[in-house]
């Protein structure tokens, strides 16, 4: 019998600051001039990836959350840590 692999999870890089004010959350790489802030749907995938939530339940809460199709909830969610990690700001925790 084969082991189940486990989902992916994906955690903020230590390098990165992040902070909320005032519903806003706001994050910025060391030495990228670039503040970065979050729609809703990108600070409710963010701070789940920050308590090391794996990503279909992301997707699930997202769906759920903003009344969408899980489709296209999984599409935004693997777009955003793809688009996330690709700057920096994310990595693939290890198992």
């Amino acid at each position: 019998m084969k082991a189940k692999q486990r989902a992916p999870t994906y955690t903020p890089s230590p390098a990165i600051a992040c902070r909320e004010i005032e519903g806003q959350l706001l994050v910025l790489l060391p030495g990228d001039p670039e503040l970065r802030t979050f729609n809703a749907s990108g600070a409710f995938i963010w701070k789940r990836l920050a308590r090391g939530t794996a990503l279909p339940r992301i997707v699930d809460g997202l769906a759920r959350e903003f009344g969408i199709q899980r489709a296209r909830a999984e599409a935004d969610v693997l777009r955003f840590v793809r688009d996330m990690t690709r700057q920096g700001l994310l990595r693939k925790r290890r198992a």
